[in-house]
């Protein structure tokens, strides 16, 4: 008799198969999102790199707000 796979096998074969084509990642110092690399099928995230920390584009304008927030004084 021939096996032949339902729809949840072939739903769990892609899935395996997109993980597989999935780029490394990283992970965010702030937030521990992953941020994944470029490679031929994907883009990459958006990342920055600021004083030693990888940070991904949700987190970047928070980190920079309160790490370098000036008050600025009329003199």
């Amino acid at each position: 008799m021939t096996y032949i796979p339902d729809a949840a096998d072939l739903y769990e074969q892609h899935e395996r198969r997109q993980e597989e084509r999935r780029p490394p990642s990283v992970k965010c110092d702030i937030c521990g999102d992953e941020i994944h690399m470029e490679n031929d099928l994907y883009e990459q995230d958006d990342a920055y790199e600021i004083d030693g920390y990888t940070i991904c584009g949700e987190c970047i304008q928070d980190y920079i707000k309160n790490k370098y927030y000036k008050q600025l004084r009329a003199g």
